[in-house]
């Protein structure tokens, strides 16, 4: 940020701009955008926390993007998971007393939900593997449970676990 010879090497201006995550971010960035003399070719980000933002900036500019609701999807790893799911594989929980409420509450064949260790739990939106969590009994789950939901103000995803390794594809 500061206007240093060195900084100057990597950018042509800094436009300093409220990014606080609210409502409001989106507004703030085209207004800043807007109020810069040059042209505007395009927005990114290297945060997927920014990916919706960043989508609904360039819309709002008229600028090439995928659409609003791909990122939308993409980034919450309840709604992706749907995209694939069977019927009650995935949950997603706001609270442990919403954990505990679905654990509880009985629906036609049992419980409307009764987990099948070990399972996952992870934070909905991203947060790379912050708070991940592979979890083997009912204690494990209402600790994983309150780390994920609690560390981002966000919803927990529980979901089976399946052996074997990981693979992480992007395309471009």
């Amino acid at each position: 940020q500061p206007d240093t010879e060195d900084n100057r090497k990597f950018r042509e201006a800094f436009l300093a701009t409220d990014m606080t995550e609210n409502s409001g971010v989106v507004s703030r960035i085209v207004r800043s955008l807007k109020r810069y003399p040059l042209p505007i070719h395009g927005v990114f980000t290297l945060s997927d926390n920014f990916l919706v933002t960043v989508s609904a900036v360039a819309t709002e500019l008229g600028l090439p993007t995928c659409p609003i609701s791909a990122y939308e999807t993409a980034v919450d790893k309840y709604r992706s998971r749907q995209l694939q799911d069977d019927d009650g594989q995935t949950v997603k929980v706001g609270s442990l007393t919403e954990l505990e409420s679905l654990m509880t509450s009985h629906g036609i064949h049992g419980p409307a939900f009764s987990p099948s260790y070990p399972v996952i739990v992870k934070p909905t939106k991203g947060w790379s593997s912050e708070c991940v969590a592979k979890v083997n009994d009912e204690v494990e789950l209402f600790y994983a449970v309150g780390k994920a939901c609690g560390r981002h103000r966000g919803s927990a995803v529980i979901e089976s676990y399946v052996e074997g390794p990981e693979i992480d594809v992007n395309f471009i």
